[in-house]
C-alpha cells in the first residue's frame, strides 16, 4: 500500500486544503458580503448597501445587518431596507437534498424610506 501513496503529493494536498479552509474561515463574512452585493445589484439595478454580514457556523446561521436597496427610478429612495435579518438552515439535511429553513427573522423592514 506504501508504494501507491505519493508523501509528497499528499503532504502537498493537506497543505493546500489546510489553506483554503483557513483563508475560508477568516475572509467567509467579507466574500459572502461582496458576493450579496454584486447579486443583489445585479438583480435589482440598483445600489445595495449591506453594513455588515455575520456567519456562525454551529448551527450555520447568517445575520445581515444594515441593508439597503436603492429604487433605481427614485435614487434618493430605498425600494426596500432593515436593520437585521437572521436565516439559519440545517446543514445535514441540505447534504441529502433537502433545504430546512430553521429560522427567519426581519427586524425593522421599510419599504420606500428615505436613504440615509
Amino acid at each position: 500500500m506504501t508504494r501507491f501513496i505519493r508523501w509528497q503529493g499528499l503532504v502537498a494536498f493537506i497543505t493546500l486544503s489546510t489553506l483554503v479552509a483557513v483563508i475560508l474561515y477568516f475572509f467567509a463574512e467579507t466574500l459572502v458580503k461582496k458576493a450579496m452585493v454584486s447579486s443583489g445589484e445585479g438583480v435589482f439595478g440598483a445600489e445595495v448597501n449591506i453594513a455588515e454580514v455575520k456567519l456562525s457556523y454551529s448551527p450555520l446561521q447568517i445575520k445581515i445587518l444594515g441593508l439597503q436597496v436603492t429604487d433605481k427610478e427614485i435614487p434618493s429612495q430605498n425600494l426596500f431596507s432593515f436593520e437585521r435579518a437572521t436565516a439559519g438552515i440545517d446543514v445535514w439535511q441540505y447534504l441529502f437534498g433537502k433545504i430546512i429553513v430553521d429560522q427567519v427573522e426581519v427586524s425593522q423592514l421599510e419599504f420606500s424610506s428615505a436613504r440615509s
